[in-house]
């Protein structure tokens, strides 16, 4: 891209609000009530699709050792950061040192998406098809489970080749979809939500972190299914593109500093996590669906400040400064890049 794209900082943004206000109505009752599960069914049938989708579009395999020294860099510090923050809360989380704690595991596979990128892009469009086939069949693979967030990165590599392949242009077609499109896209993809809810699809599959045996379900049953939840993701991601092709410059400023919001949004999740459980007990669910929106616009519009911004970039600069000096260029053969 030549210069940052509106419509992508938008879907950045009301993406990254979705992965707040999830994991916060995933503190106040999990999946277990049925209009909670609704919404969460709604937000994960696709919202990590579509952000990985939109990482891919702005990623580029230059200065690899760089970016992956960047995001190891931040990925050990707030690593140690959750790993004594945890403790001082009253959550129901476990921390194990050989695993990214919770959300950073995004962090852990957009080093192996960044890895492939690097492989791929010289034949972007056979990678592309390659991880269809590689996210179908990883889950008949137990293997994979036994390497940090190696399964989700696996499960959603298609997402990001093809973010990488196709997104600009993906971007620009869908900002040009008619209203009455626009409309029946909407009324298409909330359907599919519902037929998933319905079907009681759990968190499971759309996570992608768990493979078929965990599952209990047969390697055709596994596929068939993955494929089908990637063809739903495909359809309300296309309508995201098109809603906000017509939202303007809302909610750019927090998809430009998406990063800060994601791996720091889950410190006030976890200290008020007791609270939201009392807040479910006393309220019951459409309180704490009204709680999660009001309090995921302040904790978006907070940490959505420059300070945050500037002080991530400066911890992954100085982080990955650290991690180069210490393995310098001469022990690995090949280009810096």
């Amino acid at each position: 891209m030549n210069a940052r794209n509106d419509q992508l900082d938008s879907a950045k943004g009301l993406l990254i609000a979705m992965v707040v206000a999830g994991h916060w109505l995933e503190a106040s009752n999990y999946w277990d009530d049925g209009l909670i599960r609704y919404v969460l069914t709604t937000i994960y049938a696709f919202h990590m699709p579509a952000f990985i989708f939109l990482a891919g579009m702005t990623s580029r395999p230059g200065k690899l050792r760089y970016r992956v020294a960047v995001l190891t860099s931040l990925l050990l510090a707030f690593q140690c950061l959750y790993a004594f923050y945890l403790p001082l809360t009253d959550s129901n989380k476990q921390f194990e040192w050989v695993d990214p704690f919770w959300i950073l595991w995004f962090l852990c596979a957009m080093v192996w998406w960044l890895l492939a990128l690097s492989m791929a892009r010289h034949y972007p469009r056979l990678a592309l098809a390659g991880s269809v086939i590689i996210a179908l069949f990883s889950g008949a693979v137990p293997a994979v489970e036994y390497v940090p967030a190696l399964d989700r990165a696996l499960y959603f590599l298609p997402w990001f080749i093809a973010g990488y392949t196709y997104g600009q242009s993906s971007l620009e077609r869908a900002a040009g979809t008619s209203v009455g499109v626009t409309v029946a896209l909407s009324v298409t993809s909330l359907s599919l939500a519902t037929a998933l809810w319905l079907a009681q699809t759990g968190p499971g599959w759309l996570y992608g972190s768990h493979g078929f045996a965990v599952l209990e379900v047969t390697v055709l049953h596994g596929i068939l299914m993955r494929a089908l939840l990637m063809s739903i993701a495909l359809i309300m991601l296309w309508t995201l593109f098109a809603i906000v092709g017509r939202l303007g410059n809302v909610l750019s400023i927090a998809g430009k500093r998406s990063l800060a919001i994601y791996l720091l949004h889950g410190f006030p999740v976890l200290a008020i996590t007791p609270a939201l459980g009392k807040l479910y007990d006393q309220y019951g669910a459409f309180v704490s669906i009204v709680t999660a929106g009001a309090a995921t616009g302040l904790i978006v519009y907070l940490l959505s400040l420059p300070l945050f911004d500037r002080g991530l970039r400066a911890m992954g600069d100085r982080g990955a400064g650290l991690l180069l000096n210490a393995f310098p260029m001469q022990r690995f053969p090949g280009r810096a890049s």
